[in-house]
């Protein structure tokens, strides 16, 4: 149960990041304690970032993009 997706958690590349709240993250382990399961995980806005340009220059050349970009002459 611990690695299916949810509203609250989604998770990618091979169970190694999850995105909790709309935040990327990196799991760096997993430890039992008294009967829970806690996850240790790091906040990666690095690749965050990188996926939003990447999102945003797909959105750019593909003629999806959300904006006007043209210009009157």
């Amino acid at each position: 149960e611990l690695f299916t997706n949810t509203k609250l958690i989604t998770w990618e590349d091979d169970y190694k990041e999850l995105v909790y709240k709309g935040i990327l993250y990196d799991l760096i382990s997993i430890e039992k304690l008294d009967g829970k399961t806690n996850l240790i995980i790091v906040p990666d806005y690095e690749e965050e970032n990188i996926k939003k340009q990447f999102a945003s220059n797909y959105e750019d050349t593909s003629g999806h993009s959300t904006t006007n970009k043209s210009e009157a002459v």
